[in-house]
């Protein structure tokens, strides 16, 4: 019997790679949707709609901190599994610093998500309507800045290790087109100015593959190359997006009759253009 690449998890190197993608992918999403959840209820609980900026100014610290410790622990969490799947792929342990929350950046988008979104929906909606609509943006941007946490890791770490190849996109189910596009592309990216695109409320992980390791992506790029054949630019991407909407509502149909679904959720149009900064994952014409 082959002894197992990680103390402590008695399977083969070939099912801890599969088994430790999903736990790190599950605890990344865990955390983040407790600190979504933490931020949804406070703003409950202190914003005044008709005394918007007053109770704002209480709540806004608050949210920020939130973020930023969450951040911390989603980091902390990707370093582990990184540093494990690394001894997966057969090689030596390292240990993996997390990365350091930009908290100027966090307060920055929690005003521009929360009050800047309050006063926009305030020109066309009732306050309480308009608060539930902010609280809403703020829930879903909250999630994208926690789970930078994990992702910055990542991508950070195998830019600089000499024993990965690069890193890439996980998709879970429910992904969007935009998502699924850039993950179909099946780029494992190793530049240092490659950003980690994700819209609000975006489920997806950075996965580091390691010379010699495969990527997660080849069913996802079949379908890319069949969806896009004979298309290029502007025309591959409405190509795909008609693709995946029309994916995702036969898979949805089987699902009735006991097959997991794939179905679209949040911002789904692979057209959709995410976190600004830097050069991006962007796929090819």
């Amino acid at each position: 019997m082959t002894t197992p690449a990680v103390p402590g998890l008695p399977v083969s190197d070939a099912v801890a790679g599969p088994i430790l993608l999903q736990n790190y992918a599950n605890t990344q999403q865990t955390i983040a949707a407790r600190a979504a959840l933490a931020i949804y209820n406070l703003w409950m609980r202190l914003i005044d709609p008709l005394h918007f900026d007053d109770s704002w100014r209480t709540l806004n610290p608050i949210v920020t901190g939130i973020m930023s410790t969450h951040y911390d622990m989603t980091a902390a969490n990707a370093a582990q599994y990184y540093g494990l799947s690394r001894v997966v792929a057969g090689n030596p342990y390292m240990a993996v610093p997390g990365q350091e929350p930009d908290e100027q950046y966090m307060n920055k988008v929690a005003n521009i998500m929360g009050r800047g979104q309050f006063y926009h929906f305030l020109k066309e909606q009732e306050p309480d309507a308009a608060s539930a609509m902010a609280n809403d943006s703020l829930r879903g941007a909250s999630t994208r800045m926690v789970l930078m946490g994990g992702r910055d890791t990542v991508t950070a770490t195998a830019t600089q290790d000499p024993m990965a190849k690069g890193w890439e996109r996980v998709i879970e189910p429910g992904a969007c087109g935009f998502c699924a596009m850039l993950a179909s592309r099946g780029a494992v990216y190793k530049e240092s100015t490659a950003d980690f695109r994700a819209h609000d409320h975006c489920k997806c992980v950075a996965r580091a593959v390691f010379i010699g390791e495969p990527s997660v992506n080849k069913d996802l790029q079949k379908e890319w190359a069949t969806a896009t054949k004979g298309t290029k630019g502007k025309a591959s991407i409405a190509a795909w997006n008609q693709y995946w909407e029309n994916r995702n509502v036969d898979t949805g149909a089987r699902n009735s009759a006991g097959t997991p679904a794939i179905g679209s959720q949040g911002p789904g149009d692979a057209g959709l253009i995410g976190r600004v900064g830097g050069s991006a994952e962007i796929p090819n014409p």
